[in-house]
């Protein structure tokens, strides 16, 4: 069998001394190294001295000098490609196994221990059920990440950092614990936890987390709940005297309507008690801005995302439009109250979004019309939905349907 001329070999956490020994082999035997310049800092003291060496992390890059050594007479020797980490964990391997199957080029796979491996090891703790989430050199939810899981790792060394994260958990109320590890299995490897109790933290990450390029994170949330399914029951809300609340039956065509999907922006304007914030933040790993101009609205709403652990919910405490003028363009937009500002808050969300999904709820005819008007004046189409809602109470020895007020349910452009 003809021997592959290209491997792809990890190499661990850092240390050299995590290696397998055939990872180490096709290391030491091959004619030319490629990988990046601290990666090849690692393996430089045990390579060959006549062994070419090229840094770069460029896929293209790597496959184009790939194919430039084979077709210069390269087929009788070998080339080995070094990547941190393990080769099938959030690694620049995949990328390049890819590009050489294209290219018709042979190649290997040699998998290293993972910093996730090694970091459960190190704390003693099983990571079978880890959410697994890489924050390396790219953004995602984190706190939508933490809230849908128990316990969930991170690789960091991008733009958020431990720091980051803390801060934003404790302005947020999260119950539960945080252990960061830096530079695993090198010299100055560190190891720090933080326990929080509604956002009350017991210490703070040391400074030097966030310069090290090689930073991973296990939240364990304690306020996790896994049968938690919106809509919510309406009792189960705190209420503040004077703050509206939609009502669950409602809510649950809402979120019907809205369909929000994962990575999603959404704007909750006019939000309340928060019950429709909460509601969208718990169905998928969104984001959700609910901005509310009265005071005792916000904090009904720092209350209800304290209770349900609603971790991607930002509360916004301002009037519309004005409010939204700093939000990242929205993917949905829900107004549950416009304080006589709807047709410049549709504006607005268009402005930044015209693929915008808008809804508004309307209970009376004067904002019905409204609504109809704005679709006229922007020439962008309304779909109506009405919801007439009765539930039994309890008249002496009988059970009567007690009505709910009719509420229209008015999108804008979907």
């Amino acid at each position: 069998m003809e021997k592959e001329k290209v491997s792809l070999v990890g190499l661990g956490p850092g240390n050299t001394d995590f290696l397998s020994v055939s990872a180490k082999d096709k290391i030491l035997s091959a004619d030319l190294i490629i990988g990046a310049r601290r990666i090849l800092g690692s393996v430089k003291p045990f390579l060959k001295n006549e062994a070419e060496i090229l840094e770069s992390h460029d896929t293209e890059k790597i496959v184009a000098r790939i194919k430039k050594f084979l077709n210069s007479g390269g087929f009788s020797k070998s080339v080995c490609v070094v990547f941190s980490g393990d080769t099938g964990f959030y690694s620049g391997s995949t990328a390049l196994s890819a590009r050489l199957s294209e290219e018709k080029i042979d190649f290997r796979i040699f998998p290293a221990l993972s910093s996730v491996q090694y970091f459960s090891a190190k704390i003693g703790k099983s990571w079978q059920d880890w959410n697994l989430v890489s924050l390396h050199g790219c953004e995602r939810n984190f706190t939508a990440e933490i809230m849908s899981s128990r316990q969930t790792f991170f690789l960091l060394g991008g733009k958020t950092t431990v720091q980051d994260i803390e801060k934003t958990l404790s302005e947020r109320g999260f119950s539960g614990k945080l252990t960061a590890g830096k530079d695993l299995s090198l010299e100055s490897e560190k190891i720090f936890s933080v326990t929080m109790e509604l956002g009350e933290p017991d210490a703070r990450f040391p400074a030097d987390f966030s310069e090290s390029s090689l930073v991973v994170l296990l939240s364990e949330n304690a306020a996790f709940r896994a049968n938690l399914k919106p809509p919510l029951m309406d009792e189960d809300f705190i209420r503040e005297d004077g703050v509206p609340m939609t009502k669950r039956l409602v809510r649950a065509t809402v979120l019907a309507l809205l369909s929000v999907t994962d990575s999603e922006i959404v704007w909750d304007v006019g939000a309340g008690t928060g019950a429709v914030s909460v509601d969208i933040a718990l169905s998928s790993k969104c984001s959700v801005y609910s901005i509310e101009e009265k005071e005792s609205a916000v904090e009904a709403e720092k209350k209800n995302r304290k209770k349900f652990c609603a971790l991607n919910m930002s509360i916004i405490h301002g009037k519309a439009p004005a409010a939204l003028s700093f939000l990242p363009a929205p993917n949905v937009v829900f107004v549950g109250g416009s304080g006589g500002n709807l047709d410049a808050i549709v504006s607005i969300a268009l402005e930044k979004n015209p693929s915008a999904r808008i809804l508004v709820p309307c209970v009376t005819i004067e904002t019905l019309s409204e609504c109809k008007k704005i679709s006229e004046e922007k020439n962008i189409s309304i779909d109506v939905t009405q919801i007439s809602v009765a539930s039994t109470s309890k008249i002496g020895k009988y059970n009567m349907m007690r009505a709910e007020n009719p509420v229209w349910l008015v999108r804008f452009g979907i």
